[in-house]
C-alpha cells in the first residue's frame, strides 16, 4: 500500500488494522486502515471553534475554475481560519491534464473522492461533506454561515514540525469531545501546497501562464477516507480528549514552505465532516 511507504508509526496498537478490506461493492466507501498512528489520552486545552472545509474539484483545463477560486479566495479572507479551503484536481481528468512541460497536479487521491462523489465536470464543492455539492459561485457566502452555524460536537487543533536529521516531520492531532458522539469516528489527515505556478484555462477561454494554484491536495496522509478515532476507555465521552501522532515523509519535490497540514474528523458511515483544522510546517 502507499500510504504505508510514507509513515513511520510511534507504536503497534493498531497493527491489526494493517489488513485491507476483502471485498469492494460499487459505490461503497471503503476504509484501508493502514495508517493509524498511536493515540494517546490527551489534557491539552483546544479551541472549540466550529469551522467548515471546502473540498473544491477543479483542474488547469477548466475555464470556471478561476472564477470559482476568486470566490473562495474572498470568502476566506472574510472568514479567516474557520474556512479550510483544498483544491482537489483528480488525476486521469481531461480538466487536470498538465501543459506541457508543467507540473502534474493531480493526484490518485483526489480521483477516489471524484469518482466516490460522482463528479465529472468542474468547478464541483462540498462543505464538511453534508449536503449536495455545488458549484463554488453563487450563493456561497450562505453555505458556509450554515456549515459555521451548527453547535460544535468536536473541538479539533493540529501541530506539526520538521524533524531535526531527516526529511519527515511530525504531525499531532488534538481531538476533544464537546458533547458525547455514539458514531464511529474518522481522522483524515492530508497535505497540500499554496503557490504552485501553472498555465491555467480562464473564462475567456484564454491560456493564462503564470497562474497561481493555492490550497493544491498533494496526498491524503491517512488512508484515504481516513483512519479510525481510538475514544479510548471514556468511549468519547462529553469532556474527554484524545491524541494521536504521526510522523510522515513528504515528498523532496514539495516546497514546505508553502505547504498545510489538514486534519479533519468525519462520521464513518455517512461521511460528514464534524470539524477541521489547520497548520503551516514549522
Amino acid at each position: 500500500m502507499k500510504k504505508l511507504s510514507h509513515l513511520i508509526f510511534f507504536g503497534f496498537s493498531f497493527i491489526f488494522l494493517l489488513a485491507a478490506c476483502d471485498k469492494i461493492e460499487e459505490n461503497e466507501y471503503v476504509v484501508f486502515a493502514g495508517a493509524a498512528g498511536t493515540w494517546y489520552d490527551d489534557s491539552e486545552n483546544i479551541d472549540a471553534t466550529q469551522r467548515a472545509f471546502i473540498e473544491k474539484y477543479t483542474g488547469c483545463r477548466c475555464k470556471n475554475c478561476p472564477t470559482a477560486d476568486s470566490v473562495i479566495h474572498e470568502t476566506q479572507q472574510h472568514y479567516g481560519s474557520r474556512l479550510v479551503a483544498v483544491a482537489i484536481h483528480p488525476k486521469g481528468s481531461n480538466y487536470t491534464i498538465p501543459y506541457s512541460g508543467e507540473p502534474d497536479l493531480g493526484s490518485d487521491d483526489g480521483k477516489t473522492w471524484n469518482d466516490a462523489h460522482g463528479f465529472n465536470s468542474y468547478p464541483q464543492a462540498l462543505i464538511n461533506r453534508n449536503g449536495e455539492a455545488f458549484v463554488p459561485i453563487t450563493n456561497f457566502d450562505s453555505r458556509v454561515e450554515m456549515a459555521l452555524g451548527v453547535t460544535p460536537q468536536m473541538g479539533i487543533a493540529v501541530s506539526c514540525e520538521r524533524n531535526s536529521g531527516n526529511d519527515s516531520i511530525t504531525i499531532t492531532a488534538h481531538l476533544s469531545f464537546l458533547t458525547q458522539v455514539s458514531a464511529d469516528l474518522n481522522l483524515t489527515l492530508l497535505i497540500s501546497e499554496d503557490g504552485i505556478v501553472t498555465t491555467q484555462k480562464m473564462p475567456d477561454g484564454s491560456d493564462q501562464v503564470n497562474y497561481m494554484q493555492n490550497h493544491v491536495l498533494r496526498d491524503v496522509i491517512t488512508d484515504v477516507w481516513g483512519t479510525p478515532v481510538d475514544k479510548g476507555s471514556a468511549n468519547g465521552e462529553t469532556g474527554s480528549r484524545r491524541m494521536a501522532q504521526f510522523t510522515y515523509l513528504p515528498d523532496a519535490g514539495w516546497n514546505l514552505n508553502q505547504c498545510h497540514i489538514v486534519a479533519f474528523v468525519s462520521n464513518r458511515d455517512t461521511k460528514e465532516i464534524l470539524n477541521v483544522a489547520e497548520c503551516g510546517i514549522e
